[in-house]
Formats: C-alpha cells, structure tokens, sequence
C-alpha cells in the first residue's frame, strides 16, 4: 500500500464521511454511495497508477465520475475549517485568544 498523496486523500475523505455522517451532515445513502465511490476508486487506481493523482482538485472530478456530483456534499461542515478564501486565519486565533 502507497501512502502517497492519492492514499491520504481518500483517508481523508472516507474519515469525512463517516464524521457527516453520523453528526448528520450526510443521509446514510449519501454515505453509501461516496464510501463506495472511494472504495470503487482506490481499486481502479491500484490497477493504473495513472489514477493516484497528487491533488485533491485532480481528485474530485475521478470522485463524481465513480458516484455522482452529489458526492461533493461529503464537504458539508468543512467550509468554516478551510481558508480557501485568501484570508489568514490569524485574525480568527486572536479573536478565540480573548474569549
């Protein structure tokens, strides 16, 4: 087994499903069916090395085509988490520092 950026990725993803999952951020469908599409993708990538892609914008779209683009709700929850917004989370820690 690879511990590559491919093997994280979708370590990633399956930890984030099944956290939305039970917080219910996810139906247990939705669930299903992205468990499955991870599932489905790791062995096609074991199979062609072509398929353990170094990024997660790489990786998405190989995601949807092994489910739906519904899959992308396993982000529910995450947006708060990420500074995909440019902004430096600085300011966030100094406001948490004072409470």
């Amino acid at each position: 087994m690879q511990r590559d950026e491919f093997f994280w990725t979708s370590t990633i993803n399956k930890a984030t499903i099944v956290v939305n999952a039970a917080e219910g951020l996810l139906s247990k469908e939705a669930a299903r069916e992205a468990a499955g599409g991870v599932a489905r993708l790791e062995a096609k990538a074991e199979k062609d090395p072509a398929l353990r892609v170094k990024s997660y914008i790489a990786y998405e779209p190989l995601l949807i085509a092994e489910t739906s683009p519904a899959v992308t709700l396993i982000h529910a929850g995450r947006s708060s988490q990420d500074p995909a917004d440019g902004h430096s989370p600085r300011p966030h820690r100094a406001g948490c520092q004072s409470l």
